[in-house]
């Protein structure tokens, strides 16, 4: 089956600077229910096919706590409703309507880092993370054998004038070894049974720049006494 659709959403934020070194987070990304038309084709046939898919909203809460002048703690808790995706049904006909049991549940992610100002212009940053895989031993098909993963990253912000910076960063996923068993009990079985495992890492690389078109607000001058001459 191949098929394509334009869908929309949104997101929305809120920041809360509780204590003047404390900075809290948290977004909300909305889910997106995707009409989906294309074909469906197996042997000789080919029909018109359609199906919704029920993509999941994302919630996350980052934590910014300055522990010295030039060392910042970090903190992200993400939840991603992957449960709502249930089972698709595929309409494509007498002979080619299927269902698609994805069946999976909830993903969380967990991270904790720091950043550190080497000089005024130039910010490093380090973290480690795990990711809770939505898709379970139960429900893994080889199309998508996804598995629980740790993070590791590195990258770091560089300021090339008041208006203009730079972002660098290196993400290493290693992913849990997989097993798949498409056997008695997955949904996806269908009377011939799939065995396997797969062994996957991930690299992500990075790279952003920013470019403010107002001016950066001035620097707040420093509380002191003051003698006239």
């Amino acid at each position: 089956m191949s098929g394509h659709d334009c869908g929309y959403g949104f997101t929305a934020g809120v920041t809360l600077t509780t204590t003047p070194t404390t900075t809290i987070g948290v977004g909300y990304r909305s889910q997106i229910n995707q009409k989906i038309d294309g074909t469906a084709t197996a042997s000789i046939f080919s029909n018109p096919a359609s199906t919704t898919i029920n993509l999941p909203g994302t919630v996350s809460v980052g934590l910014r706590q300055r522990l010295t002048p030039q060392l910042t703690g970090l903190a992200t808790v993400e939840w991603t409703n992957w449960s709502r995706i249930g089972t698709s049904a595929v309409s494509a006909g007498p002979i080619l309507s299927t269902t698609i049991p994805f069946q999976y549940k909830d993903g969380w992610f967990f991270s904790v880092g720091a950043e550190y100002m080497m000089t005024q212009a130039l910010k490093l940053r380090a973290g480690v993370g795990y990711e809770k895989s939505p898709i379970t031993d139960d429900v893994r098909i080889p199309l998508l054998p996804d598995n629980d993963r740790y993070w590791i990253a590195v990258g770091g912000s560089y300021q090339w004038s008041p208006k203009l910076s730079f972002d660098l960063a290196y993400s290493h996923l290693f992913v849990k070894d997989t097993p798949i068993n498409v056997v008695a009990g997955n949904p996806s079985f269908t009377g011939v049974g799939y065995v396997g495992s797969v062994d996957s890492h991930v690299d992500i690389i990075s790279v952003a720049m920013h470019y403010r078109w107002d001016n950066p607000p001035a620097p707040e001058p420093k509380k002191g006494y003051f003698k006239a001459k």
